[in-house]
């Protein structure tokens, strides 16, 4: 990565899908992953970008923060918060905010970060255009209570 940035890489520039190499790290869960989201950001690559709507073959109009929270990965969600700055409410093209994309994949910590960062914020700006089949049966107040009960729970046995 070093290596491609000093020959003057474009930090910014977009696959067929609109994903930048900030949100392709993201989805890394390897060690030096977080390593690479903050290389970039420090190059000026813009964690705000969102990739291509799903209409267009892209995903949704997610940035990296979406992505992060989704897979669970914390120390790239963490710096994009607490380094970057990112906007923490951002709604992608197919309204899902990064807090949504946590708790629809089981990400208790991450929810619980994002929710511990920005109290006040709602999962969804709207409720969520998703099948009956994804939201069938989901008490999005109740699973938040669990992520914040998990969370103090591994603080409280010295975990976190």
């Amino acid at each position: 990565m070093q290596l491609l940035l000093d020959h003057n890489a474009d930090v910014n520039g977009v696959n067929d899908e609109g994903n930048t190499a900030l949100i392709l790290s993201t989805i890394c869960m390897a060690e030096s992953a977080a390593d690479c989201a903050k290389l970039l950001v420090q190059r000026n690559a813009d964690p705000e970008i969102q990739n291509l709507p799903s209409e267009n073959g892209g995903g949704g109009g997610c940035r990296a923060l979406h992505y992060a929270c989704g897979e669970g990965n914390m120390p790239i969600v963490q710096y994009l918060v607490e380094g970057a700055h990112v906007e923490l409410r951002a709604v992608s093209k197919d309204v899902l905010t990064p807090l949504l994309c946590a708790m629809i994949n089981n990400r208790a910590e991450v929810a619980a970060f994002l929710i511990r960062a920005d109290p006040g914020s709602p999962p969804a700006p709207v409720p969520p255009p998703f099948p009956t089949d994804v939201q069938a049966g989901v008490n999005w107040g109740l699973y938040l209570r669990a992520c914040l009960a998990r969370l103090d729970s591994r603080c409280t046995a010295g975990g976190v």
